[in-house]
C-alpha cells in the first residue's frame, strides 16, 4: 500500500503522468478490491458535488470488507473522513448561525443537508445557491419549497446587480465551493464574496491544501482533481479585499478552516475559535 500511494502521490504531482498511472493501476488487483465498495464503484460516473455528496454520505459497504479494511490504513480514508468532518462541521456552523437569527447564504447545500436539525423549522432566512440540479432537488425534497433556493452559478449570483439594493448577509459560507474555485480565480471570488457580507459579517471556506495527505489516491482512484488553496493565496487575497484572515488546519492536515471578516469588524460569534475546539 505504501509503495502505491507513493506512486499515486508522485502522479497526482505530475499532471502528464497521471492518466498512464491510471492505466497502468486499473489493472492492479486492489484497483478490483476497492470496487466492492460502492463509494469507489461509482466514483467514474459521479463528480463535482455529486462525488462529495457520496464520499460524505455513511458507507454502504460492510466494515469488514477488504475494501474497507486496507481504506481503514490508507490517506484515503482519512481524506474521506476530512471531507466528510468538513461537512459535518459546516452544519454545525450554520445552525449557530441560524439560531442567531441571520441573514445566510450558502454557495452549495452540502452545509444545509449535514444540518438535520433544521428540518421542518423556518428557513426563510437562509438562501441556497446551488448549481447542481440533484443536489438542489435533494435540499428541496429534505428542507421543502419554503427555502430560498437558487439554481444558478455562484459567481454570477454574488456579482448580479439586478436589483438596485443588492441584499448582504451576515453570513456566507463556502466551505465547499473552493474545490471549484482556480487558484487564479481565488482574488475575485473572494472579493465578490466580501461585496455581499454585511459591515458585521463572516463568511468561511474550508479549501483541501496543496499536497494534502491521500492526494494521489484522490487523483488516480476517485479520479477527482478538486483546486487546493495555500494559507498564504487565502491571506493575500483577503488582504485585497479588505477582509481580515484567520485560519487553522483540521486534524487531518488536508482541510484549511479559514474565516474572513471586514476590517475592523467583529463577527456577531467567533465562529473559527469554535471549530478549534475540536481539534482537542
Amino acid at each position: 500500500m505504501a509503495t502505491l500511494a507513493g506512486v499515486c502521490d508522485a502522479a497526482a504531482l505530475q499532471p502528464d503522468l497521471l492518466d498512464q498511472v491510471r492505466r497502468d493501476l486499473a489493472c492492479h488487483p486492489l484497483a478490483s478490491i476497492l470496487g466492492e465498495d460502492p463509494r469507489f464503484a461509482a466514483a467514474s460516473q459521479l463528480g463535482g458535488t455529486t462525488l462529495l455528496t457520496a464520499l460524505c454520505a455513511d458507507p454502504v459497504s460492510a466494515p469488514v470488507s477488504t475494501a474497507a479494511r486496507l481504506t481503514a490504513q490508507s490517506a484515503l480514508h482519512r481524506l474521506i473522513q476530512s471531507l466528510r468532518t468538513r461537512r459535518e462541521r459546516a452544519g454545525r456552523m450554520l445552525e449557530l448561525a441560524w439560531q442567531r437569527g441571520d441573514h445566510i447564504c450558502l454557495l452549495g447545500g452540502g452545509p444545509l443537508l449535514a444540518a438535520p436539525a433544521l428540518i421542518g423549522r423556518d428557513l426563510s432566512n437562509i438562501t441556497v445557491v446551488e448549481p447542481c440540479e440533484q443536489s438542489a432537488l435533494r435540499v428541496l425534497d429534505l428542507f421543502g419549497g419554503g427555502i430560498d433556493l437558487r439554481r444558478a452559478d455562484p459567481a454570477r449570483f454574488l456579482q448580479s446587480r439586478r436589483r438596485l439594493r443588492t441584499r448582504r448577509y451576515d453570513y456566507i459560507c463556502a466551505a465547499e465551493l473552493t474545490d471549484s474555485i482556480a487558484p487564479t480565480d481565488l482574488p475575485g471570488w473572494i472579493a465578490a464574496i466580501a461585496g455581499r457580507l454585511q459591515p458585521g459579517g463572516a463568511a468561511s471556506l474550508a479549501p483541501l491544501i496543496p499536497a494534502h495527505p491521500g492526494i494521489g489516491w484522490r487523483a488516480v482512484y476517485l479520479q477527482w482533481q478538486p483546486h487546493c488553496h495555500g494559507d498564504a493565496d487565502l491571506a493575500q487575497a483577503a488582504r485585497a479585499s479588505a477582509l481580515t484572515h484567520q485560519s487553522f488546519l483540521d486534524q487531518s492536515g488536508s482541510v484549511a478552516w479559514t474565516e474572513l471578516i471586514p476590517h475592523g469588524a467583529q463577527p456577531a460569534a467567533p465562529e473559527i475559535s469554535i471549530l478549534k475546539e475540536d481539534r482537542a
